[in-house]
């Protein structure tokens, strides 16, 4: 990858130091309350010092519970995994488990809470891997509106900006490349618009020291990227989320274009209206007269399926709702709990914005 280092404010290089050089990981093996598994426990600590970790074995106490914990002391910093272990000579955590005499694997997960601590290397994880706090954080810095930035070069500084992270982008990405304009969405989620169109995606990823990079790489590349807005659960209408586009409102009575139909209906209802990948003929297809005091969801339901194109109604990431109409959406991240982020919750301000509207 060729890397475009925006900061929001400093420009300055990450630091190169290894992060697994300042890092000390431990390994708490708790034994049965019967005492028993003292060969097995032996087995998997001399391994984890071969390896250059520290192990011990010790009775299981009613404070103790399997985890993975992480403490930070100036730029040192300390990963304890606390295992479990069980009847069969296995370790366990509450998300994975560890046969007995399966040393390559246990030494693999090690080596990568050296690299980037606790929660391992980030991929298809909760919240990109991120803490709570550190998800918020970004969630809540692109949650303002959308400028007008009209290329690659310009959301990419954007990003930046407002992260206050460094930017990478992909190679073989120009980024001179002309994006269409920014809906009148929240900037997190314009910008996933923006780059979508053009098969890219942007996400927050965070770096062995703990740190957060901004990357923008093709939409082939992975699966978990910053979503064209998120979707409530199962059980909302689309009434409860979006109701001005039931209520009726006056449209042009003449023959219209799709395109210039949407703005209507956008401009009736209050709700932004966003065309997602609609080919030029699509957006050509001519909308007949529409009757006085016709309701906006009827009207663009029958709009989509002149132009065989999906719909959805989603919010953005300050939980204004909106409707994407396109022939494929791409997916949008559904809120599965009113506490707990998880790998497809949205944001506070989102979850917020569907407690109200349940009310």
């Amino acid at each position: 990858m060729s890397i475009l280092w925006l900061a929001a404010s400093l420009y300055g290089l990450v630091p190169t130091d290894d992060p697994a050089d300042r890092t000390t990981v431990r390994v708490e093996i708790l034994l049965p309350s019967n005492g028993r598994g003292q060969t097995a426990a032996q087995s998997w600590s001399q391994k984890v010092g071969q390896w250059g970790y520290r192990a011990t074995a010790r009775r299981r106490t009613l404070r103790d519970e399997p985890g993975v914990e992480e403490s930070q002391r100036g730029r040192l910093r300390t990963v304890v995994a606390t295992f479990e272990l069980q009847t069969d000579g296995s370790l366990t955590l509450p998300d994975r488990r560890f046969a007995r005499g399966a040393w390559q694997p246990l030494r693999d997960w090690l080596d990568e809470r050296k690299l980037y601590g606790a929660r391992g290397r980030p991929g298809d994880e909760p919240q990109f891997g991120l803490s709570d706090e550190a998800f918020e954080e970004v969630a809540d810095r692109v949650a303002g509106p959308a400028p007008e930035v009209g290329t690659i070069s310009g959301v990419a500084r954007e990003l930046a900006r407002r992260t206050a992270s460094p930017v990478r982008v992909s190679d073989a990405v120009p980024l001179s490349v002309l994006l269409p304009d920014a809906p009148p969405l929240a900037f997190g989620t314009a910008a996933a618009f923006q780059l979508g169109t053009v098969d890219l995606v942007w996400l927050p990823v965070r770096q062995p020291d703990g740190s957060i990079e901004v990357r923008i790489e093709r939409a082939t590349d992975r699966v978990q990227a910053w979503p064209i807005g998120w979707t409530a659960a199962e059980g909302i209408s689309d009434a409860t989320l979006a109701p001005r586009l039931f209520e009726r409102i006056e449209y042009p009575f003449e023959t219209q274009p799709l395109t210039t139909f949407l703005q209507s209906v956008q401009d009736g209802s209050k709700v932004p209206i966003v065309p997602f990948k609609l080919s030029p003929s699509s957006m050509k297809i001519e909308i007949g007269p529409q009757s006085s005091g016709r309701r906006p969801y009827a009207a663009i339901k029958r709009a989509a399926v002149r132009a065989r194109a999906a719909r959805a109604i989603r919010l953005d990431d300050a939980g204004q709702p909106f409707f994407l109409i396109g022939p494929t959406l791409p997916p949008g991240e559904t809120d599965t709990s009113d506490d707990t982020p998880s790998t497809s919750s949205p944001p506070k301000a989102v979850r917020d914005a569907i407690g109200r509207i349940r009310q």
